[in-house]
């Protein structure tokens, strides 16, 4: 999870008037109900051609196309300047291709599976540290492959996406010749507010909610982005 340095410049560069856009965003949206997404959501919201699209560009493997996106790219797993450049291409298309659905699914919760590593950043190196993540801000610089269905991870992060969120899309991914998944695919660099930490009494499981910012509400470049979209209607 990438953290320090692109939530810095954010934070650095953040307008009052977009430190108010982000606090009054977070007071409206922390207290909602989000539901998972179930069979009807599916059937309605499923496109099986962006699937077929989104899996083509996917090919050279979700983790090489992030650590190229994320800048954490090890030639000795993840192989050779040429398939690195062939994954970074492959990730930016895929990052067009979800702005460019603007696809909204109302208030929904997903779930990804998360690990002591993921916050070291913030100075966590225990389960006992983790506490310390509530009223934190946490960003991905790569592209977010979540679970529709709640899992039963040691940590997990559980996403609350408002429905004013439309940076991410409902996929349908072949895992392998039997077998499909459907899954949530959150894009890149997207701010996200910890605003519960749940640690269950009887597994010691942990789970971190996290409210799902869109970058309309805290960036300029978007806000102009988006005035420029309507103008066009």
């Amino acid at each position: 999870m990438t953290t320090n340095s692109l939530l810095y410049y954010i934070f650095k560069y953040l307008s009052m008037t977009n430190e108010q856009r982000l606090s009054s965003f977070l007071e409206d949206t922390i207290n909602r109900e989000y539901s998972e997404f179930n069979e009807e959501d599916i059937i309605n919201s499923l496109n099986e051609s962006l699937s077929e699209n989104i899996c083509f560009h996917l090919k050279p493997g979700y983790n090489d196309i992030n650590a190229a996106l994320n800048h954490t790219w090890d030639y000795e797993v993840n192989g050779r300047f040429a398939h690195r450049m062939e994954s970074e291409k492959m990730g930016k298309e895929i990052e067009h291709i979800i702005e460019d659905q603007g696809i909204s699914y109302g208030d929904k919760k997903v779930y990804i599976e998360a690990s002591l590593g993921d916050f070291k950043d913030y100075a966590v190196y225990s389960f006992s540290d983790i506490s310390k993540m509530k009223g934190k801000y946490i960003l991905d610089g790569g592209l977010v492959k979540t679970s529709i269905k709640n899992t039963n991870s040691k940590i997990k992060i559980a996403y609350c996406i408002p429905k004013e969120f439309k940076d991410g899309v409902l996929l349908s991914i072949e895992e392998d010749e039997d077998k499909k998944e459907i899954t949530y695919l959150m894009n890149r660099e997207n701010l996200c507010f910890i605003k519960d930490v749940i640690i269950d009494e009887t597994t010691k499981n942990i789970e971190l909610v996290a409210i799902v910012i869109p970058k309309v509400v805290y960036d300029d470049y978007y806000q102009k982005k988006e005035k420029e979209q309507i103008q066009k209607r």
